[in-house]
């Protein structure tokens, strides 16, 4: 997996001791394990997206000041809030996304009412939908293809077969 690009002319003294916070913020809650560790990687996994959104969309100095990050946050969540509506992502996508960043914000101001004036997006139950298990039929017809891809791929590489080599298709 590659990271992003980092544009050295872009670098921030102010932004750089706000991660610096941010990390250290982090590492005392791994070490307090008042969270447990995938909660904190998601977290800050939507931070890091949150802050790229920022970045994209005017709202660099989301870290500088609380009021900074108020209205960051309410373009952001507008920003979630029409992805819902255009269907590119659910309510129950957006609301925990929405939730990990205010969480962490909150924490790195120290302020509870950070979403004050944010029409938050709310978790619904009632959209919950549960990956079906496929049918039997669909479960056979794939185990079928991956035992000819195996088969013919153990013959191409262990019988020294001549390439192009033909691969069996299930019915």
């Amino acid at each position: 997996r590659e990271g992003l690009l980092v544009d050295i002319s872009s670098y921030s003294p102010s932004r750089a001791a706000a991660v610096q916070v941010l990390m250290e913020g982090f590492i005392a809650l791994f070490h307090e394990k008042r969270l447990s560790p995938s909660t904190l990687y998601s977290r800050y996994r939507w931070l890091i997206i949150y802050m790229n959104w920022c970045d994209e969309n005017g709202h660099s100095d989301t870290l500088d000041h609380e009021n900074n990050a108020r209205s960051a946050i309410r373009t952001y969540v507008n920003s979630l809030r029409r992805s819902v509506e255009q269907h590119q992502i659910s309510k129950n996508t957006a609301a925990p996304r929405q939730f990990a960043i205010l969480a962490v914000l909150k924490d790195y101001f120290a302020c509870g009412d950070l979403e004050r004036g944010t029409n938050l997006i709310s978790f619904d139950p009632n959209l919950t939908n549960s990956t079906q298990a496929p049918s039997d039929d669909k479960h056979g017809k794939l185990i079928a293809w991956c035992q000819n891809l195996f088969d013919g791929f153990c013959d191409l590489v262990l019988e020294n077969r001549p390439y192009p080599y033909p691969l069996k298709v299930p019915d």
